[in-house]
């Protein structure tokens, strides 16, 4: 996923965000995840807890055990390729 470009995007008033679509690279059942190492979105999602947050991800990106740190911010929803349940 391509990112803004922050010194020309258009900026939106956070207030009006309902869901975020959240990436990692594993994660575990209770939501917690592995991301990309710079703590953007936990920071973010620390901000704003009322917005919703989902991730996609297939099968195998879910594992048992995912480190947890106190910082890091669940995904409410993790929608998994394959899922039928």
């Amino acid at each position: 996923m391509l990112e803004p470009d922050l010194t020309t995007a258009k900026q939106i008033d956070k207030a009006l965000i309902d869901v975020t679509v959240v990436p990692g690279v594993a994660f575990n059942n209770k939501g917690y995840r592995i991301g990309y190492g710079g703590g953007y979105y936990d920071t973010f999602l620390e901000k704003y807890p009322s917005i919703a947050t989902i991730s996609l991800l297939y099968d195998f990106q879910l594992h048992q055990k995912v480190h947890e740190e106190p910082h890091d911010q669940r995904v409410d929803y993790l929608i998994i390729e394959g899922d039928n349940g």
